[in-house]
C-alpha cells in the first residue's frame, strides 16, 4: 500500500489441501531449519499434496517485496480456476491485495470479502472455523489489507468492515499508523490525519510515522 507502515511477519500458510509446514520434505530446509520455499518448489513434484502450500508462501514473499505481478503467478498455480482454494485469513487478505494491484478487482473484492467473513468468525465457509484466524495473526492488520480493495471495489461490506476496524483497541504508534494509511488509503484524509498524529506522538522519531504525516500533509 502506499503509505501504510504494517508491521509484518510472513509465516507459513496453510492450504486447503491440509498440507502443513511439518509435511514438508528435507529439501525444503536450509541448513538451519528454516523453510527455503524456493529450494521447496524445485523438490515439489506436479502432484505434491504440499504444492500449494509452497506457491502461497511464495506468493506472499512476492506481495511483501511489492511484485505483485509474480505474486499473482504463484497464487494463481495454487490455486487454479476449476479448483477454489480455501485457507485462513491472512491468505485472502494478502492475495485480495495482490489481485488488486493487478486490476482484477474481482477476484480481489472476492478474497477481501471471504477475508472478512472470517474475521467475523461466519460459520458457512467450506472449511473448519477454527483455521480462519491462525495463532499470532494481527487482526488489524488483516483489516487493513482488505479494507481499501473493498472501498475501492464498491462492495457493500466496506462501512460496517470500517466500524469494526476503528473500534480495534490501538495499542501503539503501529495501531494508529495502520488507521491512518487505511483512512489515507480511502479518502478520509482529516481522519488519518488525526490518527497520524496520535501515531507521532508515540513514536515521534519513527521514519515511517513521519513519513507517512508528511504525506498527509
Amino acid at each position: 500500500m502506499r503509505a501504510l507502515a504494517l508491521a509484518l511477519a510472513i509465516a507459513a500458510i496453510a492450504s486447503s489441501a491440509a498440507a502443513q509446514p511439518a509435511d514438508l520434505p528435507a529439501q525444503c530446509r536450509s541448513v538451519n531449519g528454516a523453510i527455503d520455499w524456493n529450494a521447496c518448489l524445485e523438490a515439489a513434484p506436479a502432484d505434491a499434496p504440499w504444492r500449494p502450500l509452497v506457491l502461497i508462501n511464495l506468493g506472499t514473499e512476492a506481495l511483501m517485496r511489492h511484485d505483485y505481478a509474480n505474486a499473482v503467478r504463484y497464487y494463481d498455480e495454487a490455486s487454479p480456476p476449476e479448483r477454489q482454494v480455501y485457507s485462513d485469513v491472512t491468505f485472502h487478505a494478502f492475495r485480495s491485495i495482490a489481485y488488486w494491484r493487478v486490476e482484477r478487482n474481482e477476484e480481489a473484492q472476492r478474497d477481501a470479502q471471504t477475508a472478512l467473513r472470517m474475521l467475523r468468525r461466519d460459520p458457512s465457509l467450506p472449511i473448519p472455523p477454527q483455521r480462519y484466524l491462525p495463532p499470532g495473526v494481527e487482526i488489524d492488520v488483516s483489516y487493513a489489507f482488505i479494507l481499501p480493495v473493498l472501498k475501492d471495489t464498491g462492495a457493500e461490506e466496506f462501512p460496517s468492515a470500517m466500524r469494526e476496524f476503528m473500534a480495534l483497541p490501538a495499542t501503539d504508534w503501529v495501531s494508529y499508523a495502520n488507521r491512518s494509511a487505511v483512512l489515507l488509503e480511502t479518502g478520509d484524509l482529516s481522519e488519518a490525519l488525526q490518527m497520524s498524529a496520535r501515531a507521532l506522538e508515540r513514536a515521534p522519531n519513527e521514519a515511517a510515522v513521519l513519513n507517512n504525516h508528511c504525506y498527509i500533509h
